[in-house]
């Protein structure tokens, strides 16, 4: 059993040699508010339009940014460090800061997130691994204290274009014969 089980593995690793695989695997992140019909330019178009120390929440709903789906409102200690990271706080306690200082308290920050990007992976031979990185990532910021937009992120959109190549020996065959056993292991798991 063991010489045949060797006689396969050759087989397929010396059939695989010279050759591309199509494994070829596609991922689609697409996170989307529905704000401004999904436009990126519209949304930041008018995001630009928004003018800390000048713009009130009332404001925000005349131009177009209304609550919806993945619209993040994030209150209070949790929006400053949001904005600021997590070591905002570390050497005090933050719920004792915000107790004490009314300001934290009457913070709001809404996060308006459009993220649509294209993740390529195609396993190449047996031991090349490609992955293509492309879209649109854009997280745009809002900070309130009471109705008035006091924080504002700059409207920049980044386009991800990145590519990484990965290499490891026979890495294109252990995923292949991965897959090829996976429902048997799955129906053996099953068995009391």
């Amino acid at each position: 059993m063991n010489a045949i089980s060797l006689i396969c593995l050759f087989a397929i690793a010396g059939a695989s040699v010279g050759c591309k695989s199509v494994r070829i695997r596609t991922k689609h992140e697409d996170v989307r508010t529905g704000l401004f019909g999904n436009d990126r330019e519209k949304l930041i178009e008018n995001f630009k339009k928004i003018l800390p120390k000048q713009t009130r929440l009332a404001d925000l709903t005349v131009l177009g940014f209304v609550e919806t789906n993945n619209v993040l409102r994030i209150p209070g200690v949790a929006g400053y460090q949001r904005i600021f990271g997590e070591e905002m706080f570390r050497d005090g306690d933050g719920k004792k800061l915000a107790d004490g200082l009314a300001e934290f308290n009457d913070f709001l920050l809404i996060e308006i997130p459009y993220r649509d990007i294209t993740n390529n992976s195609d396993r190449i031979y047996i031991s090349k691994k490609d992955t293509h990185i492309r879209g649109w990532d854009i997280t745009l910021q809002i900070g309130l204290r009471g109705d008035l937009v006091v924080y504002r992120t700059d409207p920049n959109a980044v386009y991800r274009d990145t590519y990484e190549s990965d290499r490891a020996f026979l890495k294109g065959i252990i995923e292949f014969m991965g897959e090829f056993f996976s429902p048997f292991t799955k129906l053996v798991g099953t068995i009391p």
